[in-house]
């Protein structure tokens, strides 16, 4: 009877971890679609970022130019 109490306490104890690593298992995997979608987000606000660069840069040459035609007259 104490064999199949012992037996029966170790089964309870796998159970629990195997409950416990199935918890941190999804824990896991939520944080690595939050990771994903962070970085998806940093990617698309570097995009953002690269077209107003290179607006700017446009701007700034035609104010280049303007400033060169105002010098000039």
């Amino acid at each position: 009877s104490e064999s199949i109490e012992e037996m029966n306490g170790e089964r309870k104890n796998v159970l629990n971890s195997v409950r416990n690593i199935h918890l941190l298992s999804e824990q896991s995997v939520k944080t690595t679609d939050m990771v994903k979608d962070s970085l998806t987000n940093q990617v698309e606000s570097t995009g953002s970022l690269n077209i107003i660069t290179e607006e700017l840069r446009k701007q700034m040459g035609e104010l280049e130019e303007a400033i060169a035609l105002f010098k000039l007259d």
